[in-house]
């Protein structure tokens, strides 16, 4: 099979290396290269491909026949620890078959009374040297046995290698069959420029048709100019004037004539200017969809800045609060540790209190460390600075009009454009964000939320207050 997907795919790119040798479609390449400023590389592409899918089946069916030598060898060394173990099971056999023997006949004999002490001793020495060697038979089948399952583990493992590079081998052939497929769309598209080549020198010669008419009716133009010419130059002096309006004439023809090709010249580079302005404004278009894709993401990245800003804040808060009871209980531990010490240290003689005072000394010290970090970790820094509270909080809480639109909500913020406070800004994004999110999920269709920033009555502080129409608390847990 490998052997014949080889076959196919030289064949395939033999067909491919004629068809793009073939003058029409070479011209029709270089056309389309230089119209679209990209080189030819359809064909170089496909030929690629062939040559890769070939190394791969050839790389494929190296492995393949390297797996099936692999496991005949694992199958000659199973069938050669199978002969062993049946000799060894024969020969175990005819020992325990001795020993029986020679067990019945000491039993008979000693039954009988009938042998010597000396025969019995032999017969005892023979049965022990048969039970090691019958002991010796056991640990090689044993060890023989241990040998067999390796095998059968590599036989196993060769056996699924080899199961994967037939699905190797089959997968790369399916891949070949796909190259192929591809070929002939691409055969396709070359007889289609064929028959639009062969249309393009039709339409060219039917143009050189036309050029010849013209060119004869110019000829014929300008035989009957001659004749006219003739005739006036063998005309009377009287009719001079005439023939100056004529030559003025003429004149004024070339002129038209020379301004018709330098019109010509003019529509010609405008053309130009006009291909080159119209991909200039495709290029334009196309960046222009590309920004509004990017401007798209900028909000949905900015909303995960914030929500992961959210919960680095709850996280960092957690983990303080973590420490601070590890920290609060490691305290007590310590301090009861060191009181029970100093109680002790005062019990003891003199000479085994100096023993312990530089341990007591060391552990007060901990524990004196260990308060000053709790201290140090509970004291919270927050980054306070004077923001205008209107702009904040509308920004904030509009950032959820959308979501409450799609689900059929309401969203009203009315806040005062004039007050003014240091806040923490993460904390404070936070605490709205919190506050609106809850209302969205607990409004039902057609509920409403309303955000309401105003002074407060003695004007010395901001009130910002969140008005929903949701089912609100139970009354079990306001009673709490």
């Amino acid at each position: 099979a490998l052997k014949s997907r080889e076959s196919e795919i030289e064949a395939l790119k033999n067909d491919l290396s004629g068809l793009a040798a073939l003058p029409e479609v070479s011209r029709l390449l270089e056309k389309d290269s230089l119209d679209s400023g990209k080189p030819k590389n359809l064909y170089e592409q496909l030929v690629t491909s062939l040559e890769e899918q070939k190394s791969r089946t050839a790389n494929a069916a190296a492995r393949l026949q390297q797996a099936s030598a692999q496991t005949a060898l694992l199958s000659e060394k199973m069938a050669a620890v199978e002969r062993e173990n049946s000799a060894l099971r024969g020969a175990i056999a005819a020992r325990l078959a001795e020993i029986t023997q020679l067990e019945s006949a000491l039993s008979r004999s000693v039954s009988q009374a009938l042998i010597s002490s000396e025969e019995h001793k032999a017969l005892a020495a023979r049965t022990a040297e048969l039970a090691a060697g019958l002991g010796q038979r056991e640990t090689a089948l044993e060890q023989a046995s241990l040998r067999e399952n390796s095998l059968r583990r590599e036989l196993d493992a060769a056996a699924a290698q080899a199961q994967r590079l037939h699905r190797s081998a089959d997968e790369q052939g399916r891949r070949a069959e796909e190259y192929k497929n591809n070929f002939s769309g691409a055969v396709g598209q070359v007889f289609e420029l064929q028959n639009k080549a062969a249309a393009l020198r039709a339409a060219l010669a039917a143009e050189k048709e036309q050029n010849a008419e013209l060119a004869a009716a110019l000829e014929a133009a300008q035989a009957g100019l001659e004749k006219v010419n003739t005739l006036l130059r063998g005309t009377s002096t009287g009719l001079s004037a005439e023939k100056e309006t004529a030559r003025r004439a003429l004149a004024r023809i070339k002129t038209l004539e020379f301004t018709m090709e330098e019109i010509k010249g003019k529509l010609a580079a405008s053309e130009d200017y006009s291909g080159r302005l119209l991909h200039t404004i495709d290029e334009r278009d196309r960046r222009i969809d590309l920004l509004k894709t990017e401007l798209k993401q900028v909000d949905v990245l900015r909303a995960e800045k914030e929500d992961l800003l959210r919960k680095n804040i709850r996280f960092s808060g957690l983990i303080k609060n973590e420490q601070a009871d590890f920290t609060a209980r490691m305290i007590a531990s310590l301090e009861k540790t060191a009181a029970g010490v100093k109680m002790f240290n005062s019990r003891v003689a003199p000479e085994h209190r100096r023993g312990l005072e530089p341990a007591l000394k060391t552990l007060l010290g901990a524990v004196d460390m260990l308060k000053g970090w709790k201290e140090y970790m509970s004291g919270e820094t927050l980054e306070f600075t004077q923001t205008e509270l209107g702009p904040f909080c509308m920004g904030e809480a509009r950032k959820w009009e959308r979501q409450f639109k799609q689900r059929g909500l309401s969203l009203a913020c009315s806040c005062a454009s004039s007050l003014r406070a240091a806040i923490d800004a993460p904390r404070m994004k936070m605490l709205i964000h919190n506050l609106v999110r809850n209302s969205y999920e607990h409004l039902s269709y057609g509920g409403s939320l309303r955000v309401l920033l105003k002074a407060s009555d003695y004007g010395a502080a901001a009130e910002l207050t969140f008005e929903d129409t949701g089912p609100g608390l139970p009354l079990e847990t306001l009673q709490k």
